[in-house]
């Protein structure tokens, strides 16, 4: 058992070390850690705003439980995702961003996550190689992402709902006088 911790540890320091270097993890930093057949989304986060992956420990072979936890992992990672790309195009289109506003936009994320579940829908599942983890990933369907654009839209009145959840762009936004 201290072996395989150590290992794993050893593992998890070498990814970091790759992560430092570049965009790539090295065969022995995968191996170390049981991901050589691990999937690109797995090694390089979800691709795209709105999906997420979660990860969870496989405990007593239950993978089930596992998967659950793994899921929700995501669909909680995916929440705060789209905040942020909501806090963003709030600032750029030069809303004041205090914490009201914040604490509005936070609710409003959290209730649709919560409510719209079923609009969040698992993409793809991995099984680590030493089948102890199992990792998840999540994305958000696009009926659900135009129904909280809307939602938001009404708090906020002076944005279109395109522009709440638009992709952030990488020019610095100016605040409106």
């Amino acid at each position: 058992m201290k072996k395989t911790l150590q290992n794993l540890a050893m593992g998890l320091f070498a990814l970091v070390l790759a992560g430092c270097a570049g965009n790539s993890i090295s065969d022995q930093a995968k191996e170390a850690v049981g991901w050589e057949n691990a999937p690109k989304w797995v090694l390089n986060g979800a691709d795209g705003d709105y999906s997420a992956v979660g990860d969870a420990p496989i405990i007593d072979k239950n993978v089930q439980f596992a998967r659950t936890e793994a899921t929700t992992s995501a669909r909680a990672e995916l929440a705060k995702k789209i905040e942020v790309i909501v806090h963003t195009n709030l600032r750029k289109e030069g809303t004041r961003v205090n914490d009201q506003v914040d604490e509005v936009v936070k609710n409003i994320v959290q209730e649709a996550a919560q409510r719209d579940m079923q609009g969040v829908r698992v993409e793809d599942t991995w099984i680590d190689d030493d089948g102890a983890r199992i990792y998840v990933l999540v994305r958000l369907d696009k009926s659900s992402t135009k129904e909280l654009q809307n939602k938001l839209s009404k708090q906020f009145k002076d944005l279109k709902p395109s522009q709440i959840l638009a992709t952030p762009t990488t020019s610095t936004p100016t605040a409106k006088k």
